[in-house]
């Protein structure tokens, strides 16, 4: 299940398809628009309702400065009862959840780095996502706009020191 209508992606999803068959595996293809595949969960929305068994959508971590584990919480699973759940992954994992505790919390960067890598290895470990490609951020800067700086973790975050002259 996926959003059609881009040309790289709609290749990779044929491609994908091609390559379970050759391994027996067969893959029904759905495609879907971004208004039915990202509907709320209270309107049944696919991915919110965890209707599938496997998709594919272009989306990247908040990093300020670490990375946002909303994403990945038990607790963020949506439900009758939490229809706003940010989970829509459905990965409910003690062992990430107790590592996302310790790294919220962890003031020294190295120790904060090894939790976020043991927390990359049970993610890889596990199969829960799989990069396939990378969707670059394209920014256009008026003239005007002076002392901008771009940081590779987040476009944003040095937005504080920009000016308009």
């Amino acid at each position: 299940m996926y959003i059609s209508g881009d040309d790289t992606t709609d290749t990779m999803i044929v491609t994908f398809q091609q390559m379970l068959a050759d391994v027996g595996v067969k893959l029904d293809i759905i495609q879907n628009t971004q208004e039915v595949l990202w509907a709320s969960y209270g309107d049944n929305g696919e991915l919110a309702i965890g209707n599938y068994d496997l998709t594919q959508w272009s989306d990247g971590m908040w990093y300020f400065p670490s990375p946002s584990t909303s994403y990945f919480l038990c607790s963020e699973i949506p439900s009758a009862d939490y229809p706003t759940g940010y989970n829509w992954f459905g990965i409910c994992d003690p062992a990430l959840e107790e590592l996302f505790a310790v790294a919220d919390i962890e003031v020294d960067p190295n120790k904060r780095i090894d939790d976020y890598h043991q927390i990359g290895k049970i993610m890889y470990d596990q199969t829960y996502i799989i990069p396939i490609r990378s969707d670059p951020d394209v920014w256009a800067v008026n003239t005007r706009l002076k002392d901008v700086t771009f940081s590779g973790v987040d476009p944003l975050m040095f937005a504080y020191q920009w000016d308009v002259k």
